[in-house]
């Protein structure tokens, strides 16, 4: 057994480490076989971490996601937002209805 020695806040080294140890225990076991303590145990790491950095974990630190807010922010900028989307549905629907009683002319 190839244990790796923890390496903290070293998030590539951690990933290629958690990928050689699932490729070893899927090529022994196969998918419905495979341990994630085992991969885990093997990597160094802990199951904790397993998450932490995401794509949209590094995208939000860098202020490219939306924040996470509680429930009740989360509410009240859903009510602005379709109080908007309403006033822009009511100004399409007057454009089409003008689309529709615009005037003809004769192709003589």
């Amino acid at each position: 057994m190839n244990h790796f020695p923890p390496s903290p806040r070293a998030p590539e080294t951690t990933r290629r480490k958690i990928l050689a140890a699932s490729f070893e225990e899927f090529s022994k076991n196969m998918f419905q076989g495979g341990s994630l303590n085992y991969i885990v145990e093997m990597a160094g790491t802990t199951r904790g971490g397993e998450a932490m950095d995401t794509k949209a974990t590094k995208e939000r630190r860098r202020g490219n996601l939306s924040p996470i807010v509680s429930l009740i922010e989360w509410q009240l900028a859903r009510k602005e937002l379709l109080v908007k989307e309403k006033a822009v549905t009511r100004e399409r629907d007057a454009l089409a209805a003008g689309r529709r009683f615009r005037p003809f002319s004769d192709l003589v």
